[in-house]
């Protein structure tokens, strides 16, 4: 009966991934109170999955201080990889995905501000960490493979919408690929889905600063 319910739970972080990427189209769509709605939605189940996973598999989930320093080494090897690929992007004049433009063109929209604020630095993270990390890897005893796929996945979601030459994918797929295995390995190394999308949190949000100013 556990493995069915563990099952199920993860099945449905999928569900709740559509749900979000749905609200996020129709943002850009200037659907904006429809979007929102589907994006809290999505947020709400993203936890309340979360905390189901954690007490079907009865995990007594440490401290968050004992393993704040894999915050800080996930966020440092994050911002010394995303540097030197930028720069040489941005030698190279090559343009930002479709999904990074978009925050840069929200403009003096305040509401549009705040709205993608929220789905970037909150919705997003929980969401994700809930499908590709918790939804994935899970407990399983093959956390390589699943990494590998879990990170294969971010790449090919976010390469989505990245419109450019083939030696630009090459280096988008490294970023989205370095991106996507520090967060597995953080989950791997803690197994506490917290850690994950604290640190996930801190991570879009410097992003989401840098690309707003």
């Amino acid at each position: 009966m556990k493995r069915i319910n563990g099952f199920t739970c993860r099945s449905l972080f999928i569900v709740i991934f559509i749900i979000e990427q749905i609200g996020f189209n129709l943002f850009i769509l200037k659907h904006t109170l429809i979007s929102l709605i589907l994006m809290v939605i999505s947020l709400i189940g993203a936890l309340l999955l979360q905390l189901w996973y954690q007490k079907i598999r009865n995990q007594k989930l440490d401290s968050l201080k004992k393993n704040f320093k894999f915050i800080l080494i996930a966020l440092i090897c994050l911002m010394i990889t995303v540097l030197i690929i930028s720069v040489i992007l941005n030698i190279a004049h090559v343009p930002l995905p479709e999904d990074q433009q978009v925050i840069k063109s929200v403009g003096n929209n305040i509401f549009r501000k705040i709205e993608i604020l929220f789905f970037i630095v909150i919705v997003a993270p929980v969401v994700e960490e809930g499908l590709f990390r918790t939804g994935i890897i899970g407990k399983s005893n093959h956390t390589v493979l699943l990494s590998l796929l879990s990170t294969f996945l971010i790449i090919l979601g976010h390469l989505d919408a990245v419109n450019v030459s083939e030696v630009t994918l090459i280096f988008y797929s490294i970023q989205f690929g370095i991106l996507g295995l520090t967060f597995c390995v953080l989950y791997c190394c803690t197994k506490d889905w917290r850690i994950n999308t604290i640190t996930h949190i801190i991570w879009n949000f410097i992003s989401f600063l840098d690309l707003l100013f």
